[in-house]
């Protein structure tokens, strides 16, 4: 009887095991909105957190090629510090615009577009110096 109750306890525990894995995996598919329609509150706030990701990576690409052209001229560390206060200007900033929507569900999608946002503001900045100081 007591092998039986450890089979038993066994098999639950592992389609337990199996039925978490499952849901998981239904997490994981519907993380993955369609951010040309999205349909609920929480695909909007992924697709703006995905477009948010999408702006920093090519700010990053740009910052590289404008770095390039000043590494090892005196406005390399302003152009540093420059960035670095922005990046504090940006946070606080998107910071702000969420808090006005605290507790809201919409509130994560207000930062990421604020960021999305200022991001590709920055982004264009960055490239009118790539095409204005090429050397």
């Amino acid at each position: 009887m007591r092998t039986l109750l450890f089979q038993l306890t066994g098999w639950m525990l592992f389609s337990s095991i199996v039925a978490l894995a499952e849901a998981s995996s239904a997490q994981d598919r519907a993380a993955q909105p369609n951010c040309q329609d999205p349909q609920t509150q929480l695909d909007m706030n992924l697709c703006a957190a995905k477009a948010a990701q999408t702006a920093d990576r090519t700010l990053n690409q740009v910052y590289r090629r404008v770095r390039a052209i000043y590494q090892g001229t005196a406005l390399d560390k302003q152009l540093i510090d420059a960035q670095l206060a922005w990046m504090t200007f940006r946070a606080e900033n998107c910071t702000f615009a969420k808090r006005r929507f605290e507790g809201g569900s919409i509130a994560p999608m207000i930062e990421q577009s604020c960021m999305e946002r200022l991001t590709r503001q920055r982004t264009e900045e960055l490239a009118s110096f790539l095409e204005r100081d090429k050397l």
